[in-house]
């Protein structure tokens, strides 16, 4: 069901089985989701990295329920996970023409690191 959700946000780029199954992996990794009823309507997931470094990954509010504080919510819950698993900093990567997730991020206290350019070309 979650796979369903996250490809429902992400439809060009969802996360998949295998990226998921990596993920977990990770022996501090984590999963925040909040609910309506029995239904997800937001999500994360966290964990430490090589050299205590925090990583968040997936962060989503469906659009019935964005706006709302919940992805920021989302976002405070997994910073203080990894704080209290010994990390001193978070990392997160966001496309830079997403200018909602980069206010949302910055909102919180992230600042960009720097901007990462992808080509593509058809052959």
């Amino acid at each position: 069901m979650y796979l369903k959700l996250e490809a429902e946000i992400w439809p060009e780029t969802p996360l998949g089985l295998e990226r998921l199954r990596e993920y977990k992996e990770h022996s501090s990794w984590t999963a925040t989701n909040v609910l309506e009823g029995d239904t997800i309507i937001g999500s994360t997931m966290a964990w430490l990295d090589e050299g205590n470094v925090g990583v968040i990954e997936d962060v989503f509010v469906r659009d019935p329920w964005r706006q709302r504080g919940i992805a920021k919510y989302l976002l405070y819950r997994a910073m203080s996970y990894l704080q209290d698993q010994g990390s001193a900093s978070v990392k997160l990567e966001v496309k830079a023409a997403n200018e909602a997730a980069l206010s949302l991020y910055q909102s919180v206290g992230f600042a960009k690191d720097q901007e990462e350019h992808r080509f593509y070309l058809s052959l």
